[in-house]
């Protein structure tokens, strides 16, 4: 949307000013460039029951395993994989042991 060009040239194309540039894919997973490279990787298949929260959850994957030095493509899946959970489940937030 930013750019008004398709997923990959978008992703390059923001890449030019910024050190990393990710586009999302929804149920497709994503795409990241980043100094001259393109990343690509897959979301697993779910039934989705609500993406309320998927781009969250697939946002703060993505940043959280870049800042404790995961690699790019690693980061990447995991934040493909984070979305498709958050969208495979009701509501906005995972019931969670250590919240009762």
């Amino acid at each position: 949307m930013l750019t008004g060009l398709p997923p990959i040239e978008a992703a390059r194309s923001l890449a030019a000013s910024y050190r990393w540039a990710c586009v999302k894919l929804g149920a497709e997973g994503a795409v990241m460039a980043t100094e001259g490279r393109l990343l690509t990787a897959s979301a697993p298949a779910i039934d989705q029951v609500d993406s309320t929260g998927a781009g969250d959850a697939f946002d703060g994957v993505l940043l959280a395993e870049l800042a404790k030095g995961t690699e790019m493509e690693s980061a990447l899946q995991r934040a493909c994989e984070a979305g498709a959970g958050a969208a495979a489940i009701p509501g906005t937030w995972p019931e969670a042991s250590w919240a009762t």
